[in-house]
């Protein structure tokens, strides 16, 4: 028996610094993720079709991302291939009681099995030759706090074959220790009985490894959406099941160019800033990239002051398909800092006032719009107001 495994798509993602251009263009290639996994199943005529939770970035997703899943979930019904899945933690109202997971939607239209947050799990049992498998599942509990066991009462009855759960929580070992959510521990999964295969969601580093003889399969996301998710292999899982045997391949799916550069104010020659800053960024970009400058450390405030970073900023969005300016981590400290006990001081309001001095020796109205333009663009890209 062959079944393919995904999770974690986040389709309909948003990233609040792209243009509407980039940003469409991003979501459609993490549409094509999520149908790659799609396509590899009813190509290879898989048993059926898993999805471990976070089908959404968000549980209110966009019309287009749910015509594509229907539609992408209806060519799996039609293959004779049944999908079977979770909801996770995006998927479910952020405020219990309130709304309803969109996954639903694909429930009540016959082409998605749902499992719900139910600790009393009612497995599906599929068959295939001399392979026999009892999936089960339990949806993202938005009321379980960081102290809760997910698995605490977990009952999973079945007759003799594989038994399979899928979760969508953090697992001990492969999330920090001090997050602020529930933690399934390595005891929680030796616990449960009836489960040989736990295939978990959430965690978007893809693992497999075993616990008191049960497998653990973490599947990872089929797509990086942030720069620290650079060094990750996204992808999926291809499972094969003979007489209780489980065989996992995990497929690779290429993901969009992610790179950060970061360099240290203590890096900047005095004497011409602004290149050594527009050089990295050349030689570090892509068309295809989404790519990161970190500019970080304590800067004098001459040299701040030097740095044209509305052309570093320009070379990066020319030579990128997106591009962020980071200098949250820079302290420009000189006249100024001293009369504020040392502080650092805040890059948005440097950017202004020297918006503001440009703008009052500008020559006419058209240059000083432009650079009013130019100085609210920089400053939405930092995120501020």
């Amino acid at each position: 028996m062959k079944l393919v495994v995904s999770s974690d798509t986040h389709l309909n993602c948003h990233y609040a610094r792209m243009s509407p251009a980039q940003l469409e263009e991003r979501r459609r290639r993490i549409r094509a993720a999520f149908i790659a996994t799609v396509e590899y199943a009813i190509a290879h005529e898989a048993a059926a079709y898993l999805h471990a939770g976070d089908f959404f970035d968000m549980p209110d997703p966009r019309v287009a991302e749910i015509i594509e899943v229907t539609a992408q979930l209806g060519r799996l019904k039609a293959a004779g291939i049944p999908a079977i899945a979770i909801a996770g933690g995006h998927d479910v109202p952020r405020v219990a009681n309130i709304g309803a997971s969109p996954l639903r939607v694909f429930q009540e239209a016959g082409l998605l099995h749902v499992f719900g947050t139910s600790r009393e799990v009612t497995p599906l049992c599929l068959e295939d030759g001399d392979a026999r498998v009892f999936v089960g599942g339990i949806s993202y509990n938005p009321r379980l706090g960081p102290d809760d066991d997910p698995l605490a009462g977990v009952t999973m009855p079945h007759d003799a074959g594989l038994g399979l759960l899928m979760l969508h929580y953090g697992v001990e070992g492969h999330i920090h220790p001090s997050a602020n959510e529930p933690i399934i521990t390595d005891e929680s999964l030796r616990s449960v009985p009836g489960v040989a295969l736990f295939v978990i969601g959430h965690m978007h580093p893809h693992a497999l490894y075993h616990v008191g003889g049960r497998t653990v399969l973490i599947v990872g996301s089929t797509e990086r959406f942030d720069f620290g998710e650079r060094g990750i292999s996204p992808g999926f899982w291809e499972l094969g099941v003979r007489a209780g045997d489980v065989d996992a391949r995990h497929i690779t799916i290429p993901a969009q160019p992610l790179d950060q550069v970061t360099i240290t104010a203590a890096q900047l020659p005095p004497d011409d800033p602004t290149g050594a800053l527009v050089s990295r960024v050349i030689s570090a970009s892509n068309p295809d990239q989404m790519l990161r400058l970190v500019v970080d450390g304590t800067v004098d405030r001459d040299i701040y002051h030097a740095i044209r970073w509305l052309e570093v900023y320009s070379e990066g969005a020319a030579r990128n398909f997106h591009f962020q300016l980071d200098t949250h981590g820079l302290d420009v400290r000189g006249e100024r800092a001293m009369e504020t006990n040392g502080g650092p001081i805040s890059v948005a309001e440097e950017i202004r006032q020297a918006a503001q001095r440009m703008m009052d020796s500008a020559g006419d109205e058209a240059e000083v719009l432009l650079l009013a333009e130019a100085r609210d663009l920089l400053l939405d890209k930092y995120g501020n107001t």
